[in-house]
């Protein structure tokens, strides 16, 4: 908010923000402050800025993000990239280069979509075989009633299912 400058002042501003890098929103979870002396769980509780140090740096920040990234790696196995999009070259404010970014976020989506989740037509035809084969090998054992029919369900059959999807029969 544009406001809060006038609202608050300029050092609980800094300390939000030191307390803004301790937060993963994929844990939904605060990194431990790397500013408190004590390792004690119950004094990590957000909104506790008295350990924040009073003027805050970019050494300060880069702590709290380091703070972060170990917690994730932690928790989560890996560090979530922090880049942020960037507009197109040439890019200005308004309507019409708004659409033009959008669109481009639309292609390139659409390219991850058609190079990691999308089923190739060899794809469909193996697991049609495969199908078919159960269905057949039913059928010929005579252990179930005549005409019994396999089918694909779930995300196979309503296409949300990706190369590696498991086959529901």
């Amino acid at each position: 908010n544009d406001a809060n400058q006038f609202l608050l002042k300029r050092d609980i501003l800094a300390k939000m923000r030191l307390e803004y890098e301790l937060w993963c929103p994929l844990v939904e979870k605060f990194a431990p402050n790397p500013f408190l002396a004590s390792n004690n769980k119950a004094s990590w509780l957000p909104g506790d800025v008295s350990a924040f140090p009073h003027s805050v740096t970019k050494d300060h920040i880069s702590k709290c993000e380091e703070s972060r990234a170990k917690m994730q790696q932690e928790l989560l196995g890996f560090v979530p990239r922090q880049n942020p999009v960037k507009a197109p070259q040439g890019h200005r404010k308004g309507k019409k280069n708004g659409r033009i970014v959008l669109k481009e976020l639309s292609v390139a989506m659409e390219e991850i979509y058609q190079e990691e989740y999308a089923v190739s037509d060899e794809v469909w035809k193996r697991r049609e075989a495969v199908r078919s084969t159960v269905e057949r090998t039913v059928t010929e054992s005579g252990e179930f009633p005549p005409g019994t029919k396999v089918t694909v369900f779930g995300s196979s059959a309503n296409g949300f299912g990706s190369p590696n999807s498991d086959l529901d029969l």
